[in-house]
C-alpha cells in the first residue's frame, strides 16, 4: 500500500480541490481572483474597485480587470495534486495530509497569482503595447505560463530537494 498512497491521495487531493473550485458556484470568482486582485492592488498602488465581472485595478496607463478567467484554478488544482503527492510521501494519514495539501495549495495559488496579475500589469505598461493587437491574448497566456509553470517547477524542487532529511535519503539509497 505504501507504494500506492502517493497516487491515491494525489487522485483525492486533486478531485477535492477539482470539486472546490466547480462545485462551489462563486468560488473562482470570490476567493481565486478577488484574493489575488486585492494582493496586486496593494503592491500596484491602484484601488481595486468591484466591477460586474470581477475587480478592475484602474492604473493610470491602462485598467486591468480581474475576472474568473484569471483566477488561476485550474493552477490551484495542478497545485493541490502536486502536494497531495509529497504530503503522502511524508504523513500516513489521509484526513490529515489531504487537507493540509489541498490548504496550502490554496495559499501558493493566491500569492502566484497576484504575483502573475502584477507580472500582467508591467507586460501591459511596457511589452504588450509594443506588440500586434491580434497577438494580445497569446501575450496574456504567455505571461501566465511564464509565472505559473517555474512557480510548479520551484515548488516541486523545494520539495523533492530539499523537504526530505539526510537521514531518510540515505535510508531509500540502500
Amino acid at each position: 500500500m505504501s507504494h500506492r498512497r502517493p497516487i491515491i491521495y494525489t487522485v483525492i487531493g486533486a478531485a477535492l480541490a477539482f470539486a472546490l473550485v466547480h462545485g462551489l458556484p462563486a468560488a473562482e470568482l470570490q476567493c481565486f481572483a478577488q484574493g489575488p486582485a486585492r494582493i496586486a492592488s496593494l503592491f500596484s498602488g491602484a484601488p481595486m474597485l468591484e466591477a460586474e465581472h470581477g475587480w478592475v485595478l484602474p492604473l493610470a496607463h491602462q485598467p486591468v480587470l480581474v475576472s474568473t478567467a484569471c483566477s488561476g484554478a485550474t493552477f490551484f488544482i495542478i497545485t493541490a495534486a502536486l502536494l497531495s503527492w509529497h504530503c503522502a510521501r511524508r504523513i500516513r494519514s489521509a484526513p490529515v495530509a489531504i487537507p493540509l495539501a489541498v490548504g496550502a495549495a490554496f495559499i501558493v495559488t493566491i500569492g502566484i497569482n497576484a504575483l502573475r496579475i502584477i507580472c500582467l500589469i508591467q507586460a501591459h505598461r511596457w511589452l504588450i503595447p509594443l506588440l500586434p493587437d491580434n497577438y494580445s491574448a497569446f501575450d496574456h497566456m504567455l505571461v501566465g505560463v511564464a509565472v505559473f509553470l517555474p512557480a510548479l517547477i520551484a515548488l516541486n524542487a523545494l520539495l523533492e530537494f530539499y523537504g526530505y532529511s539526510k537521514a531518510s535519503t540515505s535510508a531509500r539509497s540502500v
